[in-house]
């Protein structure tokens, strides 16, 4: 195995436009600690799929192909639970496996695999199955499409930590409502031992600090897509205006009487 091919732990930010890689470059060479190297640069694509009744979301699965340099994959993953401040949540569902994996031909379909997709939902659920993999592998069809293009530093130091620095340029689409937003995002990836955590940490909230432009998420990235392209619901926004206005009339009463 590479010495940047394990993932021990990550962070991830939503960036305030593509120019945010500027100030955490410059705010990186400021302290001084640490080498930032430019790497390469990288085009990655996913397409998440589920059931018209989001079977896999309500259970909080993503299952996607990845192509990345070549490679195509099947994966399989179980997703943290989130709550409405989009922060974790312990759970009470038994996870045997929170990822499942295999490479693949791209042009194979997702049903060209059910024997990996039926023994990747057994694997993941120690406490039984949330739904019946067979009903809903005759459902599965595609729901999102993620289009990447990374730009990656490695992040070196005299002390042994090793990490990646991720700025993507997201685009995501919707494949039900056609709906398309872009999304600015820096995964900064620790690949050295447990002994490197402290710097690590130490790393990463000295960028939260100062560099202003950043926003921690606790997101996936299907969880980013599925938040910023939903369905806009035009009558809330109705409501919400017509509130706003019956309020400003209210307060222009007040201060006429």
């Amino acid at each position: 195995m590479q010495e940047f091919d394990l993932i021990r732990n990550k962070r991830r930010y939503i960036m305030f436009d593509k120019n945010t890689i500027n100030s955490v470059l410059k705010i990186q060479d400021f302290f001084q600690r640490y080498k930032l190297v430019y790497d390469e640069s990288l085009r990655k694509e996913f397409v998440y799929y589920d059931t018209d009744t989001k079977d896999l979301y309500k259970s909080n699965v993503a299952l996607y192909k990845s192509f990345i340099q070549g490679t195509c994959r099947l994966s399989m993953v179980k997703e943290r639970s989130l709550n409405k401040d989009k922060k974790p949540i312990q759970t009470i569902v038994l996870v045997s496996k929170k990822n499942c994996q295999i490479t693949i031909d791209p042009a194979d379909k997702v049903l060209d695999h059910t024997e990996f997709l039926r023994n990747s939902f057994k694997d993941m659920f120690l406490t039984g199955l949330m739904f019946d993999p067979d009903y809903l592998m005759r459902r599965i069809q595609p729901e999102y499409v993620i289009i990447t293009n990374s730009k990656e530093y490695k992040a070196l130091s005299g002390s042994g930590l090793k990490a990646t620095y991720a700025f993507d340029n997201d685009s995501y689409l919707n494949l039900n409502n056609n709906r398309k937003v872009e999304a600015n995002i820096l995964t900064i990836y620790q690949h050295s031992n447990k002994e490197t955590d402290e710097e690590f940490e130490d790393m990463c909230s000295k960028l939260e600090r100062y560099c202003k432009e950043l926003q921690p998420t606790f997101e996936s990235r299907i969880q980013i897509a599925r938040r910023l392209t939903k369905d806009i619901d035009y009558e809330k926004i109705k409501e919400l205006k017509a509130k706003q206005l019956q309020t400003e009339e209210e307060q222009n009463e007040e201060e006429l009487s």
